[in-house]
């Protein structure tokens, strides 16, 4: 439940206006610095190669300049927002919140290299004659044709495939996924193991997914995908054990929520920062 603060804490209808501050950013090889996420717009990048944008996707098609195959563009996604990108190849990104990936405006080389940093989802274009290679932390997935997702954050690669398969290095190891299962990269190991891929795709398909997960790892993906900041009373707070699966509500209200009235905690809002309590 909420429970108000005092002197000026902000109201659950008031938290339910709040909008991220972030805005996704595309900073093209060129120099040129692009905010997306309003009007449709097309930009030409190059002799031929030309990029449309929307609200929440963004699009790349032709071109065969050795220029844009060299530089990279990045694309940024802040904190709170999600974002989906088609590659020139047909291959389709879809971006979770405070996520970046830079990949070429066309692929020309032996490769189709791509580097993220945060949380994707991949839908790879097979091309047998230009193996598609993600660059994920100490990682590289070699994909031909497969969807899977990877999550860089806290200080391990996670890479789950759904479709296909996938070899997945690091270092002097690999390890080849058929769908169902996953690799974790921590410490210089990479372990593989069987998983519910839904758990780790739910996301990308607009939903709220966590089976027995602990307050605070809840907290952290919704504060990154909210864009607020969690903090917690007490410690033995953050182990609590929560089940979530619902659809991402458009804001985070809802889902407090839930979680309030599941764990019997409160939660008091000020500003952006969101304190954890015993009821």
């Amino acid at each position: 439940m909420f429970e108000p603060d005092k002197q000026g804490t902000a109201k659950p209808s008031q938290l339910a206006n709040v909008k991220p501050s972030g805005k996704v950013q595309l900073r093209m090889g060129d120099g040129r610095l692009v905010e997306l996420g309003g009007e449709e717009q097309t930009i030409q990048h190059g002799s031929d190669a030309k990029i449309t944008t929307g609200s929440s996707s963004i699009a790349y098609a032709g071109g065969t300049s050795a220029a844009a195959a060299i530089k990279m563009d990045t694309l940024e996604i802040p904190r709170g927002l999600q974002f989906s990108l088609q590659l020139s190849d047909g291959s389709k990104v879809w971006l979770n919140s405070e996520t970046a990936l830079s990949y070429p405006a066309v692929f020309n080389g032996p490769t189709r290299d791509v580097y993220v940093r945060g949380e994707a989802f991949f839908e790879v274009k097979a091309n047998a004659a230009q193996p598609f290679i993600v660059h994920a932390g100490d990682n590289q997935l070699k994909v031909l044709g497969t969807s899977f997702n990877v999550n860089t954050f806290d200080a391990k690669v996670t890479t789950t495939l759904t479709t296909g398969r996938l070899l997945v290095a690091a270092g002097a190891e690999q390890r080849q996924l058929d769908p169902g299962e996953q690799t974790v990269y921590n410490n210089g190991s990479l372990d593989k193991q069987n998983v519910d891929t839904q758990v780790f795709t739910a996301w990308k398909d607009g939903d709220l997914l966590f089976y027995d997960a602990s307050l605070l790892d809840i907290t952290r993906y919704l504060g990154r995908n909210y864009d607020y900041n969690f903090e917690f009373d007490n410690i033995s707070l953050e182990t609590l054990r929560f089940t979530l699966d619902m659809p991402r509500p458009a804001n985070l209200q809802v889902a407090l929520d839930v979680i309030g009235k599941g764990l019997d905690i409160r939660f008091h809002v000020q500003d952006k920062t969101v304190r954890i309590s015993k009821n």
